[in-house]
């Protein structure tokens, strides 16, 4: 029996002339040639924009954050080899500038997402819902499904807290938090909150 490769492979040689391959090639070769053309173009072309780059920000006329953009934005079209050329004119690594985006992108990812500067968000958390950072001094209250005020507290940890309070069965369903510049501060504010929302659970009111 005849195998289906072997008809296809005697179907492209009638089709396919010697002539046709040759010109194929030569066009193919051509693309190449041209592509190479336009990678050294593009190359020269970089490191001219490298070299303004690593000027202007040695002149201070931009800051290490502009700088992180630049580089992220000249990171997308670069050409490979292009980490080589950004520190042979640019007076800050790839790796400092790599640790000042993630740090960005981490801050964001943390940020208040209310118009007010705080943090709001139902229970439980989803994927894309904004915590504070860790470490971050907050206030936060506790609402049930009623929308009721049932538990006001303070901690540097929201997200750990409040996975603490569903174990321990604070029937909240949604939150809101505010920063505080340190721990002092949210003393002062749990306890003004504690007055005026009088959490049902909160068996402590004052210090």
């Amino acid at each position: 029996m005849t195998s289906y490769v072997a008809v296809d492979e005697a179907v492209i040689s009638d089709l396919i002339t010697r002539a046709d391959l040759d010109a194929t090639y030569q066009h193919i070769s051509l693309l190449n040639r041209k592509r190479d053309l336009l990678r050294a173009s593009q190359i020269a072309a970089e490191e001219q924009f490298l070299c303004r780059i690593g000027q202007i920000y040695s002149a201070r006329q931009i800051s290490e954050v502009e700088l992180a953009f630049m580089y992220r934005a000249y990171a997308a079209f670069a050409v490979p080899g292009f980490l080589k050329r950004w520190q042979e004119n640019i007076p800050v690594t790839p790796g400092r500038v790599q640790y000042i985006l993630r740090d960005l992108e981490t801050t964001e990812r943390h940020a208040p997402n209310m118009p007010d500067g705080t943090w709001a968000g139902s229970w439980p958390l989803g994927r894309g819902d904004r915590v504070p950072m860790f470490n971050t001094c907050v206030v936060y209250v506790l609402y049930d499904a009623a929308n009721e005020p049932c538990y006001v507290g303070s901690t540097q940890n929201l997200k750990s807290r409040l996975k603490d309070h569903r174990k321990d069965g604070k029937p909240f369903v949604r939150w809101t938090a505010f920063a505080c510049p340190d721990r002092e501060a949210a003393y002062q504010l749990e306890e003004k909150l504690l007055g005026e929302q009088q959490p049902y659970l909160n068996k402590k009111r004052y210090r």
